[in-house]
């Protein structure tokens, strides 16, 4: 038998369940989804959301970047934010698209950046360049494990902070083996 594309099912609504529970600062919640693509229904909405309800979209540009793109099952959305760095405002934005993701059980895992990586433009990339992030806790778990990287980040200005240092050597593994990382996408216009 023959299998005719429009009888396959799209990766965009492959949807996998990771019941167990997930703590963040003052977040926790359980039942998480993994999707593959952007193109996900799931994902579709809680863009939507963070689109309609996030504030200082005047001053902070938000991307989506990582699995969700480079469509391979990921347990988590990666979004950063960028623009003036004004903590009170930082800490807000960060806080309704964290709070979404807990509601919509997707764990977005978002951070204020200085400025935006060139991922996509891998001739571009500088070894050890350093880029300053902002986070809403340096308190992450799953099922009780504690990540302990984060425990690098310094509050101050009522957000942990820290210098990443990018690429990671998970970067320059894909690279080596012939990768090209998919351009982030701006989510506000």
């Amino acid at each position: 038998m023959r299998v005719k594309k429009q009888d396959m099912i799209s990766n965009d609504y492959d949807i996998k369940i990771f019941e167990g529970p997930i703590e963040y600062g003052k977040y926790s919640g359980t039942h998480w989804y993994g999707l593959q693509s952007e193109k996900n229904p799931i994902w579709k909405w809680i863009q939507h959301r963070i689109i309609k309800e996030t504030p200082n979209q005047d001053i902070f540009d938000i991307y989506l970047s990582g699995g969700l793109i480079e469509e391979w099952i990921t347990w988590d959305a990666d979004i950063f934010i960028f623009g003036p760095y004004d903590p009170p405002k930082i800490y807000e934005t960060l806080d309704t698209i964290t709070r979404i993701g807990f509601e919509e059980h997707l764990w977005i895992d978002v951070a204020y950046q200085d400025r935006i990586w060139d991922i996509h433009n891998s001739d571009n990339w500088i070894r050890d360049e350093q880029f300053g992030e902002c986070r809403l806790s340096n308190h992450w778990s799953k099922n009780g494990k504690i990540d302990e990287r984060l425990f690098k980040y310094e509050y101050r200005h009522g957000l942990y902070q820290k210098v990443k240092v990018l690429p990671f050597p998970k970067h320059w593994d894909n690279l080596e083996k012939g990768y090209t990382y998919k351009s982030p996408i701006k989510l506000n216009k």
